[in-house]
């Protein structure tokens, strides 16, 4: 997903989060001043969710600790492989089939 504000709504499906989650989720982040709710100019029952500024350092030391785990729990291959790994893993969390399983193993 490309960066840059979305609804509440699209980032609730593209992360797999029901709505009442996504909202509390929203909350939270919204009280610790990393994100802001607006809402949309098209359509005024949706919300529009924006990083702020705090939110964007969160999510750099968020992205230096996973690089960090990976180096730690991948470090019996090369970097090369690691991003061998995370090319196959994003395209399988992109497919309709490991989305389907997912969603299948939710509901039981």
């Amino acid at each position: 997903m490309e960066n840059g504000p979305r609804s509440q709504q699209d980032l609730g499906t593209y992360l797999r989060i029901d709505g009442a989650t996504m909202v509390a989720t929203i909350d939270d982040l919204e009280a610790l001043g990393w994100v802001a709710r607006k809402r949309s100019a098209g359509d005024r029952r949706s919300y529009i969710i924006s990083i702020m500024t705090e939110g964007k350092k969160k999510l750099r030391q968020i992205n230096e600790l996973i690089d960090e785990l990976d180096r730690e729990f991948l470090a019996d291959i090369s970097e090369r492989q690691r991003e061998q790994l995370r090319r196959i893993m994003s395209k399988l969390s992109e497919g309709k089939t490991l989305i389907k399983a997912v969603d299948e193993t939710r509901g039981r």
